[in-house]
């Protein structure tokens, strides 16, 4: 993945230099609207390692988590289109339009640059729960209808719908607590099934 990001970062310096010489003329930013620690800002953090060596330039990784990434992306859509600052962008950025009024035109307000990284969502439980594959926890849910609990953020929980959707579980056999973002998910289920 790094050597892929190195090459789309090469081509992306040796197209703005051929277009203006002096870009950068500052430090670059780059914009992750979600949580601190997850897998987006993550991706943002390495990339900045390699656009800083590439560019000669400091590339400063902005941290706006809220209001399901709409924070930070309306900050980008203000920021000037002088190519300093770019959106770390995941799921949420094209379903938010969808759902929810946004302060910017997803379409005419950012032009996109590269896809990064391809993440995909996972299904785990932890070693008490009785359920070894996919399968035995459907059959779970729908033999313990309302007792488990599942942990999402942002349109994860719409990946967990369609999942119940598809396998036939009942809209309320699984109950669905919400987070800001996987970090806190994550934290939050480890330390719920942890020893005091």
């Amino acid at each position: 993945m790094k050597k892929a990001i190195v090459s789309i970062l090469a081509a992306l310096v040796a197209a703005h230099a051929a277009a203006a010489q002096e870009f950068p003329t500052k430090p670059v930013r780059i914009v992750v609207p979600n949580p601190a620690g997850g897998t987006v800002d993550i991706v943002a953090r390495t990339l900045a390692q390699s656009m800083s060596a590439a560019l000669g330039q400091n590339v400063i990784v902005d941290i706006r988590p809220g209001a399901n990434t709409i924070i930070g992306s309306d900050a980008v859509a203000r920021a000037p289109a002088d190519g300093h600052t770019i959106l770390m962008i995941g799921t949420p950025f094209a379903m938010n339009p969808l759902v929810r009024p946004v302060p910017y035109d997803t379409l005419k307000d950012f032009v996109p640059v590269a896809r990064i990284a391809s993440i995909p969502y996972v299904f785990a439980v932890h070693p008490s729960v009785p359920a070894k594959s996919l399968k035995e926890l459907v059959g779970l849910a729908k033999a313990r209808p309302a007792e488990l609990n599942y942990a999402a953020f942002a349109f994860g929980q719409l990946v967990a719908e369609s999942f119940k959707s598809l396998v036939r579980i009942d809209i309320n056999d699984m109950n669905f607590v919400p987070y800001q973002g996987g970090v806190q998910a994550t934290i939050s289920v480890v330390a719920a099934i942890s020893p005091a």
